[in-house]
């Protein structure tokens, strides 16, 4: 711990409670499908449609609802967003220490942003970024076609910009786009519940909730 100086860390899934993603929060609440939302994510995985035709299916498929505003969207994530045990104060434990906390994640920006708000002096980098017409409607989102690159070329750019090393750094991640940042860094960890096996064959440490963690980094 005396050596780190940032801590990285995923949001769905990671920060948030297990299973939980933005995405699906979205569908579910905005009354869409959440199998056709998996079905178009399916497609686009096994590279039967491409990542524009996967982007604009799911904009149609909340669209649909006629409920697909910011203001819609924003209200959604902020009244169901459930943050993991103990994040909270892990995260502003940190801060106080002086360390370096960056969100490093997929998250539409909408989520990110609801996120950011509880930390005051947390960095933040998501990949994906809603677009929305002049009555605030969504009409388009930018998302990578690799995401483990996305959070690499993020992580390093970052520690270029800020003159640390890989070894001053801690990824906290569950899903495999964050498996090659954790492999780079000098610590990571990752929950016991909801982390993909890979991970967990990985990390230096599992945890079962911040608190945990917490405890363990003292």
């Amino acid at each position: 711990m005396k050596n780190l100086k940032a801590f990285f860390f995923d949001v769905d899934g990671t920060l948030t409670i297990e299973g939980q993603t933005a995405w699906d929060i979205i569908t579910l609440k905005l009354g869409a499908s959440l199998d056709d939302h998996h079905i178009i994510l399916k497609e686009f995985q096994n590279k039967n449609i491409s990542l524009e035709d996967a982007i604009q299916q799911i904009v149609m498929l909340w669209g649909s609802t006629g409920k697909a505003t910011r203001s819609n969207i924003q209200k959604i994530l902020l009244s169901n967003i459930i943050l993991r045990k103990g994040a909270k104060e892990f995260i502003k434990s940190l801060i106080k220490r002086g360390m370096r906390v960056v969100l490093l994640t997929n998250t539409p920006d909408s989520n990110l942003r609801i996120i950011t708000d509880l930390f005051p002096g947390v960095e933040a980098f998501t990949s994906t970024s809603f677009i929305f017409d002049s009555n605030d409607y969504l009409i388009n989102f930018t998302y990578p076609l690799d995401i483990a690159k996305y959070k690499v070329d993020t992580f390093n750019q970052y520690l270029q910009n800020n003159n640390l090393s890989k070894e001053e750094c801690a990824m906290i991640g569950n899903g495999l786009n964050d498996l090659d940042v954790i492999k780079m860094c000098g610590f990571s960890a990752a929950p016991k519940i909801g982390s993909e096996k890979d991970i967990l064959a990985t990390v230096n440490y599992i945890f079962d909730d911040f608190t945990d963690l917490q405890q363990f980094l003292k």
